[in-house]
């Protein structure tokens, strides 16, 4: 019996395939046709819709006032048995994974076994994965390699540029331009320390008891001046038995140490 519709549907495809495409064309082109009629009847009905909320509006309002008193007041009323009820879940989820805690702890080592498997068959994967990272970063900083070196290129040839801009020195002698930069430097260090010893000297002019005499620090980044010092300490050391040389020595350099921390 279905060979046989099977047949006849085969025989009369061919006739319905034609019937069927003028069915589909006609109701697209009936839709095209009336699609103003329909749109305007979509609106009319979304107009309607539309007031008749608004007309009911007054009598909705109370109404979802009620319902939504009666829904508190019966949680209310219900509340101390959803209490009770949300404890016993408690009780009842705790005694569930007490129970549960041996078969818990013996399929702790079968998953600890799959995480091992997983991580061991997919060792190669892995592996593969950081040898891409670490490959991409190389990439990365060997693709700024030229970057940088214009960075710093511009750099060096702005100081220089600045340098040979002022003093109209020739670039092409680097010894001339870096001569010209010690000179600077050797400038500046001279005239901190300078400065610096003189703070010096007055802390020990006003430091140190029995001093007779004060530093004096005076000079210029070129080397020109003097550095000069000149002190008097008269050392008493007191015994009640005569010292010998050596002990004397000890105890003069002792009483120069505590000199030189107090």
């Amino acid at each position: 019996l279905f060979q046989q519709v099977l047949d006849t549907l085969l025989k009369l495809l061919p006739g319905l395939i034609p019937v069927v495409v003028d069915a589909v064309m006609t109701i697209v082109d009936t839709l095209i046709e009336n699609l103003p009629m329909l749109i305007d009847a979509a609106f009319t009905l979304i107009t309607t819709l539309a007031e008749g909320l608004i007309e009911a509006l007054p009598e909705l309002v109370p109404k979802i006032v009620d319902v939504v008193t009666k829904i508190v007041t019966t949680m209310i009323e219900n509340l101390p048995l959803i209490i009770g009820a949300a404890l016993q879940i408690i009780i009842a989820l705790a005694s569930g994974l007490i129970q549960a805690i041996p078969e818990l702890v013996k399929s702790v080592p079968q998953l600890i076994k799959s995480i091992v498997t997983a991580f061991s068959e997919g060792r190669s994967t892995i592996i593969e994965i950081g040898e891409n990272v670490v490959r991409g970063i190389w990439e990365g900083i060997t693709g700024m390699t030229k970057w940088l070196a214009n960075k710093v290129k511009g750099f060096v040839d702005g100081i220089v540029d600045a340098f040979t801009g002022k003093d109209g020195i020739d670039a092409r002698s680097p010894s001339k331009l870096f001569a010209k930069f010690g000179g600077y430097m050797a400038q500046g260090v001279g005239e901190g320390f300078t400065a610096e010893m003189q703070n010096v000297a007055r802390q020990i002019n006003g430091s140190i008891p029995g001093i007779n005499g004060s530093y004096d620090i005076s000079g210029s980044a070129s080397g020109k001046g003097s550095i000069g010092a000149g002190v008097s300490q008269v050392v008493n050391i007191y015994s009640p038995t005569p010292l010998s040389p050596s002990q004397i020595a000890r105890e003069s350099k002792n009483a120069m140490r505590r000199l030189a921390w107090a």
